[in-house]
């Protein structure tokens, strides 16, 4: 189901976007219709969706390696011996950088994972 709505998602940026918008709003309102008289196995016809293979949702495993860079990065600043500003510093650009590169354009939804990383009591 979410290889077919990205491959209609997808086709917006091509020529014909009116044609598109109208097969993405399609596809949204019978998802919703189904959801809605209680078929959620089964939110689109599996005729649409015989060309196209799942979709893996990796994102526990983008969060554990995301966690484990800044973790790591983390162990990295503390044996090099630098200040704490610096290496409170390094810590957060690492985390950042992590997040750019696990999550892309969505990166600003997963800061709340530092809160698990902060010193304290």
């Amino acid at each position: 189901m979410v290889a077919r709505l990205r491959a209609a998602e997808s086709r917006l940026d091509g020529g014909d976007q009116g044609q598109a918008l109208e097969e993405l709003a399609d596809l949204i309102v019978t998802i919703m219709e189904q959801y809605v008289a209680g078929r959620v196995g089964a939110l689109l016809p599996p005729a649409s969706l015989a060309e196209f293979q799942p979709v893996r949702d990796r994102e526990l495993l983008r969060l554990g390696a995301t966690v484990t860079l800044i973790a790591g990065s983390a162990v990295a600043v503390s044996l090099l011996g630098i200040s704490d500003m610096a290496a409170g510093v390094t810590v957060a650009a690492v985390g950042v950088l992590a997040l750019l590169v696990m999550f892309g354009r969505q990166w600003h939804r997963y800061l709340p994972v530092a809160e698990f990383l902060k010193p304290g009591p």
